[in-house]
């Protein structure tokens, strides 16, 4: 019996981390593109339609209840992640989905002066103006592959786990944003940064999808004051990561409260459980911080095409 549970709890803490999982990055891409124009959301497509895998990717396996232009346009989302199997060698860039802004609980003794991101590493916010760049300046298929870098790194800056790591004595080399961190949501064993990466779920029908971007949707018509401020306020890559760091010390973290296991420590079913009204807490904030990216992508595609 130990040895089952513990094969549960390798295959629920060893699987890959994506930030939002293709759910999350789909509905900030439908967001974005209900706040468009049809000029601007023909010029992304056009853009989108000479890169090197609309065929492969970009338009296939389209459900029903979505053109062909609305998938790939959401379909764009989440090549960054498909990359990581296929055309690995050329296309996946892993340090470029994070940013890893140190988070020191209280009562520690480790410096987080020594654990800030270089000025010059690759990462969520140093590509994201590059990214910008290249579809404006580069060729076709660049325009093409930045432009889905673009849709890609807007939604992961705002997954609170892909902007900190968390540095204690429990983990003295940094938790890599949860990724080392093992807790029980409901049963066994799951990573913390697996956990906040399906929030949404994983249906991609037009229904599941539709369903999440109306609740996004009607929670922004009035936003809660703090998350207009942080509209308003936070205009820049950086400001976007240094917010989500925020998040992540409150909601994922608890400002440190949070009691979690080593994922390679843990054995059988065992991990701390997480308090009662963390996943519900959790799926909140996760709606909240998806808004902000769908309104935000939006934003820098109007910057990019904007309105006659």
């Amino acid at each position: 019996m130990r040895q089952t549970l513990s094969l549960v709890v390798a295959l629920a803490v060893c699987c890959p981390a994506f930030a939002w999982n293709d759910k999350g990055h789909m509905v900030t891409a439908r967001l974005a593109w209900n706040k468009l124009t049809q000029e601007q959301r023909s010029k992304v497509i056009g853009i989108l339609k000479k890169h090197p895998h609309y065929d492969e990717f970009l338009s296939v396996d389209r459900p029903n209840g979505f053109t062909e232009d609305e998938w790939v346009f959401m379909r764009a989302a989440t090549w960054s992640d498909w990359v990581r199997n296929h055309h690995k060698q050329e296309f996946h860039h892993g340090p470029r989905h994070y940013i890893n802004y140190p988070f020191v609980p209280p009562g520690s003794t480790i410096d987080p002066n020594a654990h800030q991101p270089g000025a010059n590493e690759e990462n969520v916010v140093n590509y994201l103006p590059t990214a910008v760049d290249k579809v404006t300046n580069g060729n076709d298929a660049e325009k093409a592959v930045n432009m889905c870098w673009l849709f890609h790194l807007v939604g992961d800056i705002h997954q609170p786990l892909h902007c900190t790591a968390m540095f204690s004595e429990q983990f003295p080399a940094g938790d890599q944003g949860g990724n080392k961190a093992a807790v029980v949501i409901t049963t066994h064993p799951m990573k913390l940064h697996t956990f906040w990466d399906g929030l949404l779920g994983k249906s991609l029908t037009a229904s599941s999808i539709g369903r999440d971007v109306t609740k996004i949707e009607s929670l922004f018509q009035s936003p809660p004051q703090d998350v207009a401020a942080d509209l308003k306020n936070n205009q820049s890559f950086e400001s976007w990561g240094k917010e989500s760091l925020e998040v992540a010390k409150k909601e994922a973290y608890l400002n440190g409260e949070l009691e979690v296991a080593v994922v390679s420590e843990v054995f059988g079913d065992f991990a701390p459980q997480v308090p009662d009204d963390y996943a519900q807490n959790a799926g909140s904030t996760a709606r909240i911080q998806i808004g902000k990216a769908g309104q935000r992508l939006a934003d820098q595609i109007a910057k990019l095409f904007p309105s006659n």
